[in-house]
């Protein structure tokens, strides 16, 4: 049975047992951290996904499995036979509970693994062995673009937030955006974190890759997107873009705003107040 990692689509790794091959399908659990096979000896296999090392092996009798599953806890491992009997087999002996839950807790705090990791390398009250099998979960866990996306998002798109909750919704847009590249929603939302923490030519360009992706523009990248251009001087294009979204306004009058379009409204009325304000300072 071959593994094959998704990103490079090269095998990972080929899980023999003792020249028996694969006789059912095999199944990972919720995490992604181990996986069961069934093999044509009659035997059960349950493997750890990331060091690929045998962790239990299983009979389920005369019976001839022909589906299983893990509980959503991974506690127990269940077996359908093909006459129609079920089997239940104790998985814990195979993982670390306290590893599967401080996992858990990390990621609820800092979202993306690398940061999951280094919290957990950094602690010096984890035993060496959970510490270990916690790493092991982060990795085979990875980053949840949708997730990330949903965290950026909640941040970036309203203003007041703090200069450290914007930086961070860059680092989870920025990985979002990596797992997902042809995503217009993940490019935009990226954009506008980039925005609120100045990084104004780099919000530019992941607005006009978001307009690309999506084959035109949308009301944020209008919006912010005008105010970055003018930002870096080009007043020419900010111009442009500014004229679309008074198009794109008139356009959608009989429509009402949402909550974000509304604030999003307020924030480029008050930035072109600001600058008219100071226009006028400068004449006098």
């Amino acid at each position: 049975m071959n593994v094959w990692t998704i990103g490079s689509g090269q095998a990972a790794r080929t899980l023999a047992a003792d020249g028996n091959a694969i006789a059912w399908p095999f199944t990972f659990d919720a995490g992604g951290a181990r996986l069961i096979a069934g093999y044509d000896d009659g035997r059960l296999r349950l493997w750890d996904a990331t060091s690929f090392r045998a962790l239990l092996q299983l009979d389920a009798g005369a019976r001839r499995p022909i589906r299983s599953a893990f509980t959503n806890d991974g506690r127990r491992l269940l077996l359908l036979a093909d006459d129609s009997s079920t089997v239940a087999f104790d998985a814990r002996s195979s993982y670390d509970f306290d590893a599967r839950q401080i996992v858990d807790q990390l990621f609820d705090q800092y979202r993306l693994t690398a940061d999951v990791i280094a919290a957990l390398n950094a602690d010096p009250s984890l035993a060496p062995a959970v510490r270990d099998a916690a790493i092991r979960l982060a990795r085979a866990r990875g980053d949840d673009p949708m997730e990330l996306f949903g965290a950026s998002q909640a941040i970036a798109w309203s203003p007041g937030h703090t200069d450290a909750d914007y930086r961070r919704a860059v680092r989870y847009a920025e990985a979002a955006a990596r797992e997902v590249p042809s995503s217009a929603r993940f490019a935009e939302t990226l954009g506008l974190a980039l925005y609120r923490v100045g990084r104004y030519r780099e919000s530019v360009a992941a607005f006009r890759r978001a307009d690309s992706l999506r084959g035109g523009p949308d009301l944020p990248g209008m919006i912010f997107l005008a105010m970055a251009l003018n930002e870096l001087g080009d007043e020419a294009q900010s111009q442009a873009v500014a004229n679309e979204f008074a198009a794109y306004v008139e356009r959608r009058q009989q429509m009402p705003w949402n909550t974000f379009e509304a604030g999003w409204w307020k924030e480029i009325t008050a930035y072109k107040q600001a600058l008219d304000k100071a226009a006028a300072a400068k004449k006098k």
